[in-house]
């Protein structure tokens, strides 16, 4: 049987781990922990000796199935932004609405998202409209989000849970789903997924921000536009290009996803300021588009040229498992 050995060499140990803490969250008895920004079992167990949940529960441990080209299946692709303005949000505020109007309508009873401790990314099990709003706000730097799940279960009492992260979050929980890994598989009743080009390391950020003699807590915001790293603060927008930020991500990323295909709903952010791009992908994504729409909460205009999205998602293939 393939356990946490096989984990831990096949995967860990050779890099392509991407925390996204969902054999944290599989194994039963809470042996793996998060050690140093890695999962690791700090000591063999006997009980693991026939058990190789872990393993199962990785996504990067199954047979991997080529994606075909474009940005996957979807019923429609649309440009969106909340109307209440008031709400703190990245872009257009898609995510929080999303997320707001699944726990209002009881299609969740909890989401795990990010949160953050000084702009450092954290796992959040958020169970209240204030909660999801407190973790709007995009945070650069991994976080095991799926590490929660388990917890959200057992100790929460959560039973309808929304899973929001990047695509390897939404991989590892359709895979949950895939391999029947209970009780994790049937409590995850929605994925919101978010654009990603690649992992930026928070320390890497952190030092940026202290290089403009800024505090993490002077910070209000941080956004990729137009070629720059944006750093938002009170009063000023620094800008840093893109170009001059290669050291800031991990070296090896084996992830061919850039907008998160396998999820209900896709987000990333507009081609306008304070909008978000948002693919709508199931008819339980339609859904909830759909009476968010009804109800004015979202304002939303077709998007009918996709190539940038085609673009961004082909070269987020090209460079897959490429040193950056």
């Amino acid at each position: 049987m393939l356990s946490y050995e096989e984990l831990e060499a096949g995967v860990i140990k050779k890099g392509e781990c991407s925390v996204c803490g969902a054999c944290i969250s599989a194994c039963p008895l809470y042996y793996i922990q998060m050690i140093d920004g890695i999962p690791v079992r700090p000591r063999k167990k006997a009980a693991c000796k026939s058990c190789g949940v872990c393993f199962s529960a990785c996504y990067l441990t199954q047979s991997r199935k080529e994606m075909e080209g474009g940005i996957g299946k979807f019923i429609r692709v649309i440009t969106a932004r909340v109307t209440d303005e008031t709400e703190a949000c990245q872009d257009g505020g898609a995510v929080t609405a999303v997320i707001n109007h699944a726990l209002e309508t009881g299609l969740i009873d909890g989401a795990l998202l990010t949160g953050d401790e000084s702009w450092r990314p954290v796992p959040l099990i958020a169970k209240s409209r204030s909660e999801i709003i407190s973790s709007a706000k995009t945070k650069y730097g991994t976080s095991p989000v799926l590490a929660k799940l388990r917890s959200a279960l057992i100790e929460d009492g959560l039973r309808r849970i929304a899973i929001v992260g990047l695509p390897c979050h939404i991989r590892s929980a359709e895979n949950l789903k895939s391999q029947k890994i209970e009780p994790l598989d049937t409590a995850i009743s929605l994925t919101v997924g978010l654009f990603c080009t690649r992992n930026i390391e928070y320390d890497r950020v952190k030092e940026k921000v202290h290089s403009f003699g800024l505090k993490m807590e002077e910070v209000k915001k941080f956004s990729i536009h137009d070629g720059f790293f944006n750093i938002h603060s009170a009063d000023d927008i620094h800008r840093v290009p893109l170009k001059e930020t290669p050291g800031w991500t991990p070296g090896y990323c084996p992830c061919v996803d850039y907008t998160c295909e396998p999820a209900d709903i896709s987000v990333g952010s507009g081609q306008r300021s304070g909008s978000s791009t948002v693919i709508v992908r199931t008819e339980k994504g339609e859904e909830i588009v759909r009476q968010l729409e009804k109800k004015g909460i979202l304002i939303t205009e077709p998007v009918h040229d996709l190539d940038l999205l085609f673009k961004e998602s082909e070269k987020k293939k090209f460079f897959a498992s490429k040193p950056i």
